[in-house]
């Protein structure tokens, strides 16, 4: 709380950042609904802009064309806690109860010269990719905030 002129001003404090790809068509806050032990039976259970399927046991996920009521017919862009996700096997095994939030931009979306068929964003709580495992040769850098 600050003090300018003679009014208590409350400062707000900034909790969360813009995502990359800007404001999303849908966000879920997972604790606002009941909490599955899966992340098939949260997808399929109460997020409509998401089509699953399953076939030969690997999974595939589709997003919702907003603006023609349909849904893609190729993969969207998928990311847990800003890291590109590519096996989305490894993505379904992650326990729900560590995302706290899901975010879904339902367009097509373009950045520079790459496309995507929508973006889904899965947020941890502690920012920790809530247990997805990274490749190998992946390349990690620390920076602070």
């Amino acid at each position: 709380m600050t003090i300018e002129g003679n009014h208590r001003v409350k400062q707000r404090t900034q909790t969360d950042s813009l995502a990359f790809f800007g404001l999303p068509d849908k966000r879920y806050m997972l604790d606002d609904y009941t909490r599955f032990s899966t992340l098939e039976e949260v997808l399929t259970e109460y997020v409509p802009e998401i089509k699953m399927k399953k076939s030969k046991g690997h999974y595939s996920l589709q997003v919702l064309n907003i603006p023609y009521k349909n849904f893609f017919e190729d993969h969207p862009m998928i990311l847990v806690d800003g890291v590109p996700v590519f096996n989305l096997d490894a993505l379904m095994i992650i326990d729900p109860l560590k995302i706290r939030k899901l975010e879904i931009m339902a367009w097509k979306y373009y950045y520079g010269t790459m496309a995507w068929n929508g973006v889904i964003s899965f947020s941890s709580y502690d920012g920790d990719l809530a247990g997805y495992p990274l490749y190998e040769n992946a390349i990690v850098k620390e920076y602070h905030k």
